[in-house]
């Protein structure tokens, strides 16, 4: 891989999943890791990005954000830092 995190299409979580995408945002892979860009609806609308390995289920960061940019932005900064540390192992 080269290094830069790739965008791929995904389907949107279903009702009641563990949280609701009502925004249908962009999945971004990286080496093991992969991040959703999600939006959260309700009196205080915000975006967030889940990021997890491959294959499990468990959240291995989770951060909030004001815009939809900021969210894409630090999901490909952690998904670049996690694939340089599992790299360096």
């Amino acid at each position: 891989m080269n290094g830069i995190p790739r965008e791929t299409k995904r389907q949107p979580l279903k009702e009641g999943s563990r949280m609701r995408d009502d925004a249908n945002g962009p999945r971004i892979e990286h080496g093991d890791y992969i991040a959703e860009v999600l939006r959260a609806n309700g009196p205080d609308p915000f975006w967030y990005y889940v990021l997890q390995r491959k294959g499990s289920s468990e959240i291995l960061d989770l951060m909030k954000f004001e815009k939809y940019e900021d969210a894409s932005e630090g999901a490909r900064r952690a998904l670049a830092r996690l694939h340089r540390a599992a790299a360096a192992d």
